[in-house]
């Protein structure tokens, strides 16, 4: 009689291989959908930064924007007359304004709104420095302090309309509707639109 061998349990090496083969292609699977995955959860995060900086930067500057000062003082030598400290051209804005109170800040001071070109690209920056009663026109930009208030920016316009006082009658030259900046120097406009994008 011969032994009895009995069969032995376990795997071929093509059933290994296959299995391997299979896993293998659930990891790769699985990889691709987790890096997605992670790549749209940055593009959302970075998405909401956008948003909440844009939210951020129009609160601050409807807050600044709506007190502005109507100071009038008395026009560069050669103009005659006076004029409010107050500029716009279609790319910036300059005005006289109250710092909303912070730490170490608050009070009167002297802005300007315009799109710098920053190593990273435009970006819309707001310059400021504080208000000084003696200075005849606005401070020297380049040393004012700087805050980027959106990055990657994309366009930038200001736009303004105003009527004169009740007791001036409509002079021939002045703006009607809407118009890129403002061009009267002696008043303050009654709406100012600033658009931008990203």
């Amino acid at each position: 009689m011969s032994p009895h061998r009995p069969r032995s349990a376990g795997f071929t090496l093509v059933e290994v291989l296959v299995a391997v083969s299979l896993l293998a292609t659930i990891m790769v699977a699985l990889g691709g959908a987790m890096r997605t995955m992670a790549q749209t959860e940055t593009r959302v995060d970075q998405r909401l930064q956008r948003m909440d900086d844009l939210r951020v930067a129009t609160g601050f500057l409807q807050q600044v924007l709506s007190r502005v000062s109507g100071r009038k003082q008395p026009a560069p030598q050669g103009q005659g007359g006076q004029q409010v400290a107050f500029r716009a051209t279609p790319t910036s804005i300059e005005w006289v304004g109250i710092m909303p109170a912070r730490h170490g800040l608050g009070g009167r001071y002297f802005f300007r709104l315009q799109p710098e070109e920053l190593a990273t690209g435009p970006a819309l920056v707001l310059r400021f420095a504080p208000w000084d009663a003696a200075a005849p026109t606005f401070p020297d930009w380049s040393q004012a302090t700087a805050r980027v208030l959106m990055p990657a920016l994309g366009q930038f316009a200001v736009e303004a309309e105003g009527r004169p006082t009740l007791t001036q009658a409509l002079p021939a030259d002045w703006p009607v509707g809407w118009v890129p900046g403002w061009p009267v120097a002696h008043q303050l406009p009654q709406r100012v639109r600033i658009s931008w994008g990203t």
